[in-house]
């Protein structure tokens, strides 16, 4: 575990191609939603396919995305012969917000998923972290930085000790002006934890476990912030038969009763929160049918309706449906994910624009 630098307590102070060439556009869809006789609120424009499966024969997953501090966009994802089997983290970089992708590179070796981006609110720099082994056999969560946008990167610091006590932090991280929010889980995901970082993600901390003694286990974790010290953490279930939540009064600290969103957004995995300047958008893989979906609450995530499916995928239910969500400076949300296209369990990685009315 990295060394905590200052009390906790003072937080309170704060995206169906048949081509190989990169960026090609598919067909437009249109946006399919639960809302009766009313307009969409949603509408999604270029649809591209990053990077074929089937073509190349690999197994895409896991893509996120994030805007260095030179203005590319940098992506990452894994590349593998199957679900959860990587070969490598691949790094790739566009220059026109997502239109075009430079060469695929197998930056990282990998036995482990999952790539997840972020931006050092201060430095501008860009971390990466993702489940590694130490020379112990163990595995667990580790971060890497780059201070040049991506073009060289540090060795890698693993979050916790034991090392396999935070297995992965697959969600976006969340950024409260100077501070970071790091949502992980532990190796037997069973249980997810906070970590916190107010030296722009130097050093990190443990700050709490958000399931409470009693409650159902969970692993994968989105967060946000719906007030001055309030949060929301909505979070998979580890046996998938709910979506769950907890609220924390105190910027994490502390954490209220588990609340059963299952009836409102059904069975989500990688459950991903993004603000926006009128709703909280909650995305998620329903992996019953296949889908990648998208609610808004207007209410700071007591209620997630305008249920909207952006993409379905073939294969099996593992075969798609994660995604990265991307706030742009125009209000617009850049989403990369990947999807199985031609039933061959060889999922692509995919992007789309999407604004919210």
């Amino acid at each position: 575990m990295t060394p905590e630098i200052r009390d906790p307590a003072l937080v309170l102070s704060l995206m169906t191609a048949v081509a190989l060439f990169t960026g090609t556009q598919y067909k437009r869809q249109t946006p399919q939603t639960d809302l009766r006789g009313n307009r969409p609120r949603i509408t999604i424009t270029d649809r591209r396919i990053i990077k074929n499966g089937s073509s190349t024969g690999t197994y895409n997953e896991a893509p996120s995305v994030v805007e260095a501090s030179d203005g590319d966009y940098l992506l990452s994802y894994n590349v593998g012969p199957d679900h959860v089997t990587a070969y490598y983290h691949a790094l790739r970089r566009s220059r026109d917000k997502g239109v075009r992708w430079s060469p695929e590179v197998a930056q990282w070796s990998a036995t482990t998923p999952d790539p997840t981006l972020a931006r050092a609110p201060v430095s501008g720099d860009t971390i990466i972290s993702f489940a590694k082994l130490n020379f112990a056999g163990l595995t667990g969560a580790a971060y890497s930085r780059s201070s040049d946008s991506g073009y060289t990167w540090s060795g890698f610091t693993f979050f916790d000790d034991p090392v396999n006590n935070t297995f992965s932090t697959p969600t976006q991280y969340l950024i409260d002006g100077l501070n970071m929010y790091a949502p992980g889980y532990d190796g037997q995901a069973l249980n997810a934890n906070l970590w916190f970082s107010q030296d722009d993600g130097y050093m990190w901390t443990k700050l709490s476990t958000i399931n409470q003694p009693g409650d159902a286990s969970i692993n994968e974790t989105g967060i946000a912030q719906i007030g001055p010290t309030r949060m929301l953490a909505i979070s998979r279930d580890t046996v998938n038969t709910h979506t769950w939540g907890h609220i924390s009064e105190d910027l994490g600290l502390t954490w209220g009763p588990q609340i059963d969103y299952t009836p409102q957004v059904g069975v989500l995995d990688l459950p991903q929160l993004l603000q926006i300047e009128n709703a909280l958008l909650l995305f998620g893989r329903n992996g019953l049918a296949n889908e990648l979906l998208v609610f808004a609450s207007y209410d700071g995530g007591k209620t997630f309706t305008d249920r909207t499916v952006l993409d379905t995928y073939t294969g099996e239910g593992i075969d798609g449906g994660y995604c990265w969500p991307l706030l742009r400076r125009d209000g617009k949300i850049f989403l990369v994910y990947y999807a199985d296209s031609e039933g061959l369990r060889k999922p692509d990685i995919k992007s789309l624009v999407l604004k919210w009315k």
